[in-house]
């Protein structure tokens, strides 16, 4: 993974704009990371990372396509390497999505009723 590629690609997200080099490389380290790269340069233009417990469950996050790139299929196949991974089969995958619902039906995700909570930037826990 090029964390300068996917700093940039994830300051064009809604979600991941304001994160910093370090935070993006931390959350790397603790994931298992997928990528698209464009093979006359190696840049690298898609990226996609799972948090797991490698026993019941994997959380999907952070997919995103460079936008000079969106369109062209770079999406599906990264999702099609998640799809293929072998550390994930077999455990019950959850993503969360505001406005990408339709992308990730055609790979078994489905709607459902939201069951999440969030506590953001868990200083202290009380």
């Amino acid at each position: 993974m090029r964390l300068p590629d996917v700093a940039n690609m994830l300051r064009q997200t809604y979600w991941a704009d304001g994160r910093t080099e370090l935070t993006i490389a931390r959350s790397m380290e603790h994931s298992i990371c997928f990528g698209a790269f464009e093979k006359s340069t190696g840049r690298q233009i898609g990226f996609a990372r799972a948090v797991t417990d490698y026993a019941t469950v994997w959380y999907l996050c952070d997919v995103t396509v460079d936008r000079d790139f969106r369109g062209r299929g770079v999406g599906r196949a990264i999702m099609d390497a998640v799809g293929g991974c072998a550390e994930l089969v077999g455990l019950d995958g959850i993503l969360t999505t505001t406005y990408a619902r339709g992308f990730y039906l055609p790979y078994g995700f489905q709607n459902g009723k939201s069951i999440f909570m969030e506590k953001k930037g868990l200083a202290q826990f009380f």
